[in-house]
């Protein structure tokens, strides 16, 4: 056996054979990475959306994602995980604070605000009291 060749490379240490290598179509990257450039981590409604809509299994798409991110820390060194990806308009979040469609900056109640800001009721919430 030659130093390039790995013995017993087609099993895993239990003795099982391991599981093919996932060979994703030029499609389900490109679905993957958009869905990333908009957010590193996925709920479970995501994950079980994306997963369905491009024929994967969950476990396929939380792997690539956990892949993904690890490629990204490695590319983006120092940078924060958890931050918004910055894309810009990719995320469709449209800057509303978090993804909440109903909630804009002059509704969101800041500490820094108080004593200089009224706290009247939002439009929305008038029709309803």
């Amino acid at each position: 056996f030659t130093p390039f060749e790995k013995k017993n490379s087609d099993y895993s240490k239990s003795g099982k054979p391991r599981r093919a290598r996932t060979a994703f179509t030029y499609e389900q990257l490109v679905a993957l990475e958009n869905k990333f450039k908009s957010t590193r981590y996925l709920s479970v409604c995501e994950r079980l959306n994306l997963a369905l809509s491009l024929s994967l299994t969950e476990t396929q798409v939380k792997i690539w994602f956990q892949n993904r991110r690890t490629k990204w820390k490695k590319q983006n060194p120092g940078a924060d995980t958890s931050a918004p990806t910055g894309t810009g308009g990719a995320g469709g979040t449209g800057g509303t604070g978090g993804g909440l469609p109903f909630l804009t900056a002059s509704h969101v109640l800041s500490p820094f605000m108080l004593g200089t800001q009224s706290y009247a009721a939002p439009a929305f919430y008038s029709t309803h009291l």
